[in-house]
């Protein structure tokens, strides 16, 4: 059976911006998907000089880098935004941005210390898709072909990302999550086996995207059942996440 752990860490790091500097890399690759490469309407490069996309919620947020070893780039990053202590939902940018169109009674049900919203997860345009060779040292890029036959997402930025926002819920609490997606990214985490629920429809959130919802619990218990081997990188082996308690169905010896 394919490891993994094992066949991931050979590529990649996962790295905490604790630093001035890490959180400058995790802007910096910001920029660079987002107001140079994407385009995005709402991230206008002219508005970011210093080519370091930042905002208001950055503060309260805690950030993930993923370092691609073979090329010594930082290649991926994302943030979890965590409540800021008052009662107001509207603290949570999701929220704000599409309450018109969400039940927001059942939203106000849920204990605000314990969501998180999942932003900025970004991945540079080399590595959304199969990595191609010229990110390799001499050598080394046949053995990784071998390895994405087997499992193409296995080697893939986004399980570490993945990996990180599981960090991150572990350590603050968070017993929920927000996310608004593009279509695409959907797809591509539902390949993971990581189910969220749909709050709404299609709407204006930094291009066409669609809230999501998930309690952390659900999630992580969807992704053990449908993909033990990613639940088992992602939580740490059930570290950051105990599995899911299962009760052993016995045969009816009555009568």
């Amino acid at each position: 059976m394919l490891d993994i752990e094992q066949e991931f860490y050979k590529h990649f790091q996962i790295i905490p911006a604790l630093t001035p500097y890490l959180r400058e890399q995790s802007y910096r690759l910001r920029f660079e998907v987002l107001c140079q490469e994407k385009e995005i309407s709402s991230f206008p490069a002219a508005n970011y000089p210093d080519g370091l996309e930042r905002d208001e919620y950055d503060d309260r947020s805690v950030h993930y880098l993923i370092y691609h070893i073979e090329s010594g780039r930082y290649v991926g990053t994302v943030r979890l935004i965590l409540w800021d202590n008052t009662s107001n939902l509207m603290a949570f940018p999701l929220i704000s941005h599409v309450h018109d169109y969400i039940d927001m009674a059942a939203i106000k049900k849920l204990p605000a210390s314990q969501i998180a919203e999942i932003s900025r997860l970004v991945i540079i345009k080399e590595f959304r898709t199969r990595i191609k060779h010229f990110t390799f040292k001499k050598g080394s890029y046949e053995d990784y072909k071998r390895i994405t036959k087997i499992n193409r997402l296995v080697t893939h930025p986004v399980i570490g990302l993945l990996a990180a926002i599981l960090k991150i819920s572990s350590g603050n609490g968070i017993k929920y999550w927000l996310a608004g997606m593009e279509p695409s990214l959907n797809k591509r985490l539902s390949q993971l086996g990581l189910q969220l629920s749909p709050l709404g429809p299609l709407v204006e959130y930094h291009g066409l995207r669609r809230p999501y919802i998930g309690m952390v619990d659900d999630v992580v218990k969807s992704l053990y059942f449908n993909n033990k081997e990613i639940w088992k990188f992602v939580t740490e082996h059930g570290e950051l996440w105990p599995p899911p308690i299962t009760v052993e169905r016995r045969p009816n010896l009555s009568g």
